[in-house]
């Protein structure tokens, strides 16, 4: 029995032509049902992923006076400037 948008397929030798449908069925729908899933997973994982790196557009330090931009990449150790408004430094 092969599940043709997959391509997944199940070979199952037995005495009862009606039994060896109904356990290839059973092995097909878990393999299929495995697959669908570990995509989903996969899908959610790099959402995750995307949303992770969006998450955190700056870090201030306050102690050592300085600024990270993490969508630009740049620093600077001008905070105060930073913090009146002047965010040209960033970018």
């Amino acid at each position: 029995m092969t599940h043709r948008p997959t391509g997944v397929s199940v070979l199952i030798n037995g005495r009862s032509q009606w039994q060896n449908k109904q356990n290839a069925r059973l092995i097909l729908e878990s393999r299929v049902r495995e697959i669908k899933d570990s995509e989903r997973q996969s899908s959610l994982s790099s959402q995750k992923q995307a949303q992770r790196t969006l998450d955190k557009r700056r870090t201030y330090n306050f102690i050592e006076g300085r600024v990270t931009d993490h969508l630009s990449g740049k620093k600077t150790d001008k905070l105060k400037k930073v913090m009146k408004g002047n965010l040209g430094l960033l970018q």
